[in-house]
């Protein structure tokens, strides 16, 4: 199977636990930064690398990337990410 290539989970909907694996750019991604109030809990996101096709900042991704700190964010794993695990 080949890699996912558009952002595993933007969270424009709620999602309950899941587990991408090899994607390309942001995996769990709060989009426009004004997203408030979600729970993003007990989540694992495994092997996810730079993409140039997606947004700029898809080219140095992570797994979890929250904008806005008016969402709770908890037992989550990234794992196989570079640079970074969780950006917020």
């Amino acid at each position: 199977m080949g890699p996912f290539t558009g952002g595993c989970l933007s969270c424009q909907a709620p999602s309950i636990s899941p587990v991408p694996f090899n994607s390309a750019g942001h995996t769990f991604f709060l989009e426009d930064g004004v997203e408030q109030g979600n729970y993003i809990t007990g989540n694992l996101g495994m092997l996810t690398y730079p993409s140039n096709a997606l947004l700029n900042t898809d080219t140095s991704p992570a797994v979890f990337w929250i904008t806005h700190p008016n969402n709770v964010v908890r037992n989550n794993v990234g794992a196989g990410v570079a640079p970074c695990h969780i950006a917020r």
